[in-house]
């Protein structure tokens, strides 16, 4: 038996799933069912192409140029053999390109859009799209353009740091990171050690944009219990990211010594023993007036998992006990607040 049923004009048709299912009469148990993609049973059109997944974008940016990837597929029943695809950011001129190749109706492509310049902002707005699929007016113009913004990099000191712990796949994990003319400054890996901790630590240029990318060879990011973090002080985050983020992740950063983003005490010293620790470690601080101690510590996604307020304090040494008994093996940063001012420590527990 045949069913006809009509499509709201607004819909795009290759995010829409139809689902057909065999119920029992009488309790409406469902006994069997099938779901497909509503395109996957033929398109009325001849000449439909569609933009999707765009990627290769920094989270944030300063350098002023992206390298767009998106993802074109054909839905239309004639081969797909060319298309045009044009692109801006923030409204200025647009970039050609002119792909040819030969899709079948549902084939896919990733294509690598040759690099755009702009001025940047604090957001920055990429528009994509595709027309005249084999020279002809696209039969389905909803799903030929893509639309994104990436906002402005972060300001961080010229001082920052890495924590990378491989997965199961080691082999599969790279990173660098570029100056402002696009050259690699620092990078990492392959590696061949799974569940290795690596800790790097980068003094960079003042003033000056950088990009970072963490790439993972088989597509499918770091499985648990890998992890990476770029951060700076301790626990302000640049970019971070556990479990699938495809074949890579980035962005870009931008150094300013003067932006007053955190204070190393002056005066004070901190010793933290024994580090690596079970279940307590013990905070050895020297202050020169009295100070109000305060001790947070963090994990490396960023989470509060131990605070204390330890008050008023004469100058002089100052031993301070921290627990760890409740939390797992790992890294953490203990953040002690001295008054107005701020020093952090990376610790290991490792039982």
């Amino acid at each position: 038996q045949n069913y006809i049923f009509s499509l709201d004009p607004s819909w795009v048709t290759e995010h829409c799933e139809i689902v057909i299912f065999l119920q029992e009469y009488g309790s409406k148990q469902i006994l069997n069912a099938s779901k497909k993609e509503l395109i996957e049973m033929g398109n009325v059109n001849d000449y439909d192409a569609s933009l999707s997944q765009l990627s290769n974008l920094p989270e944030k940016s300063c350098s002023g140029s992206f390298d767009p990837v998106v993802v074109l597929r054909n839905n239309g029943n004639e081969d797909l053999t060319s298309i045009t695809i044009k692109y801006n950011v923030n409204d200025g001129s647009f970039n050609t390109f002119d792909w040819t190749g030969s899709l079948a109706f549902l084939e896919e492509e990733d294509v690598i859009l040759p690099e755009i310049t702009f001025t940047p902002g604090d957001e920055n707005y990429v528009k994509i799209y595709s027309e005249n699929p084999n020279g002809q007016a696209d039969q389905y113009p909803l799903n030929d353009t893509i639309n994104h913004m990436v906002p402005a990099a972060d300001i961080t000191p010229s001082e920052v740091s890495l924590i990378l712990r491989t997965d199961n796949k080691p082999g599969e994990t790279t990173w660098e990171i570029l100056d402002a003319d696009g050259l690699v400054v620092h990078s990492g890996g392959p590696y061949s050690e799974p569940n290795l901790t690596i800790m790097e630590d980068f003094q960079l240029d003042d003033l000056s944009c950088y990009q970072f990318y963490l790439y993972d060879a088989g597509g499918d990011g770091l499985s648990a219990p890998g992890f990476f973090a770029l951060y700076y002080g301790g626990n302000n985050y640049i970019l971070q990211a556990i479990g699938d983020f495809g074949s890579v992740k980035g962005t870009d950063f931008q150094t300013d010594d003067d932006t007053g983003i955190e204070e190393i005490i002056a005066g004070a010293e901190v010793k933290v023993y024994p580090n690596p620790f079970s279940n307590y470690t013990n905070i050895a601080i020297t202050t020169l007036e009295v100070s109000h101690i305060k001790v947070n510590m963090y994990n490396i996604i960023g989470e509060l998992v131990y605070q204390a307020d330890e008050g008023m304090h004469a100058a002089g040494e100052q031993i301070i006990r921290v627990s760890g008994e409740d939390l797992q093996n790992g890294v953490y940063f203990v953040q002690l607040m001295v008054n107005e001012q701020v020093i952090t420590e990376r610790v290991t527990i490792a039982r």
